[in-house]
């Protein structure tokens, strides 16, 4: 089953934590973590049965309010990226919590 159909589905996606591929991260909208991993890693968790992670500290962000008709929720995430700069979440989770998110 494609990785958008699980989704809709609202089907939970379970051994996420070590794929190589880059849908893995979007189990979070299922309150999952999960993390890409490139080819390189991939081969060296063939190769050796080890994952290697760090447990980084998490952004959280708290979105409280109704978003107007005329913006999407790629404007927040937008948004965001312009406060925080593209390097500003490498190696870092980052949560999404609130009451707009909620709704």
């Amino acid at each position: 089953m494609c990785k958008s159909s699980v989704q809709l589905l609202r089907h939970k996606v379970t051994g996420g934590l070590g794929r190589s591929d880059f849908h893995t991260s979007t189990v979070g909208a299922f309150g999952q973590f999960a993390t890409g991993r490139g080819n390189t890693d991939a081969g060296f968790v063939l190769g050796t049965g080890k994952l290697l992670l760090k447990v980084p500290p998490t952004l959280s962000f708290v979105m409280d309010g109704e978003i107007p008709d005329y913006l999407l929720v790629e404007d927040s995430i937008l948004q965001i990226i312009g406060e925080i700069l593209v390097s500003g979440a490498t190696y870092k989770p980052m949560e999404f919590v609130g009451s707009t998110v909620e709704s």
